[in-house]
């Protein structure tokens, strides 16, 4: 089953990103970890336990690297259930401003020093 806006619409390059993400939905008692499968300037793609409809809000903490976690907030934008499975692939677009700008400098960042390592 693959729940997703009308067309795909990628703005940034991903990259291959397998790294702890922890979250947190509106309700203080729904929050958990899991591993992103890639990230971009634009959103990040995890594995997850959990459905979570189009639109949901989530606070996200990503550890980049050992040195440097970016805290930002993403909007679930396409949800897709994994073949035979109970997991689900979520993609999630980061949202609000005052976090945006820091994130997508942080990603840059972390994105063209993996590309010379």
């Amino acid at each position: 089953m693959v729940i997703q806006d009308s067309q795909e619409k990628r703005f940034f390059n991903r990259i291959r990103f397998t790294e702890p993400v922890q979250f947190q939905l509106k309700d203080p008692h729904k929050f958990g970890g899991c591993l992103a499968c890639d990230i971009s300037e634009g959103g990040v793609k995890i594995n997850l336990n959990e459905f979570l409809p189009l639109g949901t809000e989530v606070n996200l903490n990503i550890h980049l690297d050992v040195e440097k976690n970016i805290e930002c907030y993403a909007q679930v934008v396409w949800t897709k259930q994994l073949p035979y499975s109970e997991r689900y692939q979520i993609g999630l677009k980061f949202t609000r401003p005052q976090s945006l700008l820091e994130a997508r400098n942080d990603i840059r960042k972390f994105y063209s020093n993996s590309k010379h390592n």
